[in-house]
């Protein structure tokens, strides 16, 4: 069985991409039997849909932060697609 420590980092994996279903299947298990894992999956859900929201009305700038310019947002998703490859 997974421990609280592999689940939260799962749960937030879990965002980015799919997980394998092995892993989706023991994280289920884990926050059936877990309290605390639970709550937290339902957080890190909520807080995940709120900033979704947020950010998918057009703006694309932090409250108060600069905007990033088309090509650094390429930048940063050409870095990522090649860390996950």
């Amino acid at each position: 069985m997974l421990s609280c420590k592999d689940v939260t980092r799962l749960v937030s994996e879990g965002l980015d991409r799919d997980l394998p279903l092995d892993r989706r299947l023991a994280v289920r298990l884990h926050v059936l039997l877990c309290g605390a894992c639970r709550a937290y999956r339902r957080q890190v859900i909520l807080l995940n849909a709120l900033v979704c929201r947020r950010f998918s009305r057009g703006s694309a700038r932090l409250p108060g932060g600069p905007s990033l310019s088309a090509e650094a947002r390429e930048r940063i998703q050409a870095s990522l697609k090649k860390r996950d490859a």
